[in-house]
């Protein structure tokens, strides 16, 4: 729906919140049939989603199905195989002062939670954070991005002929309704997007101190020593950096490459991408530029650079090949701002300790690439430069594994999902202690006697 009035969003908010109150999606086998819905209504869409996907961001049906389709439809399988174990209470120790009892955890949905769903993935980003909410037991206001709106109406349409309001919601709208949705007091927020934009919801939350996961982005560095294989490395990095054109969040941002190899390696990712996409990347399998603001956004971050690689750009059609340029002065902007589409910067390093100080200039990046077989060398990145993850002689894949949590840290997010982990961002980990009725420790209560204190004293201090 399109609310016309902010009271709409209100009457929406509450009567979620009380349909979950009341415990209609409490039980294991509720839950169960919510995410078998959503799964329904995706098989019943897809022909529709596909549609819209390339008419948003002209992705190729593979890419949609890959990205899209297939890692939402992945993401539920997940949860519909292991809900009943997640959903279980789990025991924990108990410790002696607390003796006789036992402890536990409950993992308590939290109500009604706003998930604001960004434009580059624009299906992905909004059902995979939707699953988890849903095993969770709780209802979803689903706020879809006004910049990919074949997309967004289609997930409005899916949802509304799959699920009551109750459960699950769709707000569409622009500026004005996505702050009247931040106005209200829901349970939990997930926003996907921008840091800018990230920090605006934060302050939001903060008003009525509601928890919340931020997916943000970042300059995420791609790592490159002499021990690669470099054809390989230049195929799996052109993979990562063109994928969507670029408007990815775990993006290649900038390459860092041993000096030595950087011809080499230029040379091997101009013929990766030919190979891939053809003369200009002009086949089916490149995508688009979201629209022509961020297309004019990404040609002025061209400017005064040195391009080693490019192809023709067409604003007509919203075109935009991989450019391949050398590291620009320190003063121009794209040393800061996250390039989010298809441009990538070289910078070289002489001697590993280089590598740190050009990280660590934009700290806490999303994600982090290290191509290498020094062992020695990928550890010690590991442990010392902080990131989102970490993927190794490969980029973007550590995303499609639901085992591993997916999140950032300061700029780049807070909070991880996917798997098991969307459903333990979305429940409260109530704690339980369980005494016993038939037993109680008079020395406890006061009036204490002369030596408790120091009895004390010797357990807890030996």
């Amino acid at each position: 729906m399109k609310p016309t009035v902010k009271a709409s969003v209100t009457a929406l908010r509450k009567r979620q919140q009380l349909f979950v109150q009341q415990g209609n999606i409490r039980a294991y086998e509720q839950r169960i049939t919510q995410l078998k819905n959503l799964k329904t209504a995706i098989m019943t869409y897809e022909d529709r989603l596909f549609d819209a996907l390339r008419k948003d961001l002209k992705k190729s049906d593979f890419e949609i199905m890959f990205t899209e389709i297939a890692f939402v439809v992945q993401e539920l399988n997940d949860h519909l195989k292991h809900l009943r174990r997640w959903m279980r209470p789990k025991k924990v120790k108990t410790n002696l002062l607390t003796q006789p009892a036992k402890s536990y955890i409950v993992y308590e949905p939290y109500g009604s939670v706003l998930v604001i769903a960004p434009w580059n993935y624009p299906f992905q980003l909004a059902m995979v954070p939707v699953i988890g909410a849903l095993s969770a037991g709780n209802s979803v206001v689903i706020k879809p991005s006004e910049h990919a709106p074949y997309t967004s109406q289609v997930i409005e349409d899916m949802m509304e002929d799959f699920f009551d309001e109750s459960v699950v919601a769709v707000v569409q709208g622009e500026v004005k309704e996505t702050t009247w949705l931040l106005d209200e007091p829901f349970d939990y927020i997930f926003f996907t997007g921008s840091p800018k934009v990230g920090s605006i919801v934060m302050k939001a939350a903060s008003k009525y101190l509601t928890p919340l996961t931020l997916e943000l982005g970042g300059k995420s560095p791609c790592i490159v020593d002499e021990t690669v294989d470099v054809k390989s490395a230049a195929k799996k990095i052109i993979f990562g950096k063109t994928i969507n054109a670029g408007q990815t969040c775990i993006a290649p941002d900038y390459l860092i490459v041993k000096e030595s190899i950087k011809p080499q390696l230029v040379e091997a990712m101009k013929a990766s991408l030919l190979e891939m996409y053809g003369e200009n990347s002009s086949n089916e399998f490149y995508g688009g530029i979201i629209h022509e603001r961020h297309f004019d956004r990404l040609e002025a971050l061209l400017k005064d650079t040195k391009i080693l690689v490019k192809g023709k750009t067409n604003k007509e059609k919203l075109h935009f090949p991989l450019h391949i340029i050398d590291a620009p002065k320190d003063d121009h902007p794209i040393h800061h701002e996250e390039i989010f589409g298809p441009i990538l910067p070289i910078y070289t390093y002489q001697n590993d300790e280089e590598i740190e100080q050009l990280v660590r200039q934009e700290a806490n990046p999303l994600a982090m690439y290290i191509f290498s077989n020094n062992k020695r060398f990928r550890d010690e990145l590991v442990e010392t430069i902080p990131a989102g993850g970490v993927c190794l002689n490969d980029t973007i894949f550590h995303i499609v594994n639901p085992h591993l949590p997916f999140g950032g840290r300061g700029r780049s997010g807070n909070g991880a999902y996917h798997g098991v982990h969307s459903f333990l961002t979305y429940s409260h980990q109530k704690s339980v202690l369980q005494k016993s009725s038939h037993f109680d420790l008079s020395q406890k209560y006061p009036p204490y006697s002369p030596n408790i204190y120091q009895t004390f004293k010797k357990f807890l201090m030996r």
